[in-house]
C-alpha cells in the first residue's frame, strides 16, 4: 500500500505506473540465475472520489488491483468513480 496525501487518482496512477515499469526492468538473479522479468499489478483509488471513508477507498483499491490481475497482470487499474446513484464496479 502506498499512501499519497494530497495526490489525486491521476497522480497516483502515474506513480504506480512508474513503479510498475521500474519493477519490470529489474535484473534479478538468484543462485547465479536470472529470474527474468518481474511483473507488478496495482490498484489505485483516492478519497473522496472512490469512497467516503478510508475503508471504502481501500476496498475500491483492492477491487481495482484484482481487475489488474484479471486483465493479464503487470498493469495499473484505477477504481471506478463512486456516485450516490451508482455503486462502483467490483
Amino acid at each position: 500500500m502506498l499512501i499519497m496525501p494530497g495526490a489525486d487518482s491521476a497522480q497516483a496512477e502515474q506513480r504506480a505506473e512508474s513503479l510498475r515499469a521500474g519493477i519490470h526492468h529489474l535484473d534479478v538473479h538468484h543462485d547465479g540465475r536470472a529470474l527474468g522479468a518481474i511483473s507488478a499489478s496495482f490498484g489505485v483509488a483516492d478519497f473522496p472520489a472512490h469512497g467516503d471513508d478510508w475503508g471504502a477507498v481501500l476496498e475500491q483499491a483492492d477491487q481495482a488491483l484484482y481487475r489488474s490481475k484479471q486483465a493479464g497482470r503487470d498493469r495499473v487499474t484505477v477504481a471506478g468513480l463512486v456516485t450516490d446513484d451508482q455503486p462502483a464496479a467490483g
